[in-house]
Formats: C-alpha cells, sequence, structure tokens
C-alpha cells in the first residue's frame, strides 16, 4: 500500500472513531406518555429575554426625503401615469438613510 493512501484510511477512520466516541444524544424538556394525545411540555424560565431587532421607519410618498424622477403629487402620495409623466425614470428612489442599522 502506498503511503498517501495508508495515511489517507488512518485519516477517514481516526475521523470516524472520533465522531462515534463523541456522540451525545439530544435531549429536549418534552414529556409525551403513551396514552396522551399531545406532549406535556416543561415550564418556561422564570425569566425569559425580550430581543427586539426590528426598526420601524415610515416615509411618505411626497415627503422630501424620498427622490423621485417621474411622476406628481397627487395629494394623498406620488402617481406616475402614461402619456402625462415622463417615461424609463424612477417613479420613487431613497430615502438613503444612514440611522437604519444594518440587518442580519
Amino acid at each position: 500500500m502506498k503511503p498517501i493512501k495508508k495515511v489517507s484510511w488512518i485519516l477517514v477512520l481516526s475521523l470516524l472513531a472520533s465522531l462515534w466516541i463523541n456522540v451525545t444524544p439530544a435531549s429536549a424538556a418534552v414529556n409525551w406518555p403513551a396514552n396522551q394525545l399531545l406532549p406535556s411540555l416543561s415550564a418556561p424560565a422564570s425569566t425569559l429575554d425580550l430581543i427586539s431587532t426590528e426598526t420601524n421607519k415610515f416615509y411618505q410618498g411626497e415627503s422630501n426625503s424620498l427622490g423621485h424622477g417621474t411622476g406628481h403629487n397627487d395629494g394623498d402620495g406620488w402617481l406616475c401615469q402614461c402619456g402625462i409623466d415622463a417615461a424609463n425614470r424612477h417613479m420613487i428612489y431613497g430615502p438613503y438613510d444612514t440611522s437604519i442599522p444594518a440587518g442580519p
């Protein structure tokens, strides 16, 4: 057997052995008796952390914080109409707000 093949086999066998040795069974706090339709769950922790990663921003379509390449203010928003407003332009773009944090 060539030395490279021998080393490869040793590496494969040692990897398999380490996987077999380090196996830990998964456990959950769920109890499911045989005569019960749904499982019983353990009580939640006394304190739970609430983490909100949501940042709500609201922009009006006709506001100055947004840019427009075509269309017009119709009093209740920004409106683009075929044959009236310029074609092949952005209806709305922006707001280029740098205060919004990066997402996940």
